[in-house]
């Protein structure tokens, strides 16, 4: 009798990757938002200026504006008066005695004054207001994607199994 030898072969499943896999597909960036804020509080001015004036308390300039006006004014007066004895001397023909109505006006006319009581300042300070501001810029935050598509390589062989007999 002969005696028969069975065999066989096998080849497993196969299954093979490549490319990188899914390691260095992933890359992402992320900007932050941003936001810029710039405020101006409110600021109050008030100028007493007019209020000090009136009080007699003036700056440089002002008083230097004031005194040549009075001082102006004040030789005006003079010369005025000047001008007018000398008129009241010319005029002989009136009958009046001028010099002695002149001596009396420079003794005691002259120097009569005239004053008056008030509350002072007689005008209010002058107030203004800027504002508050609030000026802002927002720039979002973003995610940027920069994901590079790499496709995997993959190869599968059956299993194959094959037998024979000898």
């Amino acid at each position: 009798m002969k005696l028969e030898r069975l065999g066989w072969n096998m080849t497993p499943a196969r299954f093979e990757m490549s490319g990188g896999g899914a390691l260095n597909v992933l890359k992402m960036r992320t900007e932050k938002p941003v936001l810029e804020m710039r405020s101006h509080r409110p600021v109050v001015k008030i100028d007493q200026s007019q209020c000090f004036a009136e009080a007699g308390l003036k700056g440089m300039t002002d008083f230097r504006v004031d005194t040549n006006s009075y001082a102006q004014s004040a030789v005006a007066k003079g010369i005025a008066r000047i001008v007018d004895n000398g008129n009241e001397m010319m005029a002989i023909e009136n009958g009046v005695d001028a010099i002695a109505e002149q001596a009396d006006n420079n003794a005691f006319g002259i120097f009569e004054q005239e004053f008056v009581y008030t509350a002072i300042p007689k005008s209010r300070p002058k107030i203004s207001v800027d504002p508050w501001t609030m000026n802002y810029s927002y720039t979002p935050g973003r995610i940027i994607n920069e994901t590079e598509p790499k496709r995997v390589q993959t190869s599968y062989t059956p299993p194959r199994f094959e037998y024979y007999v000898k």
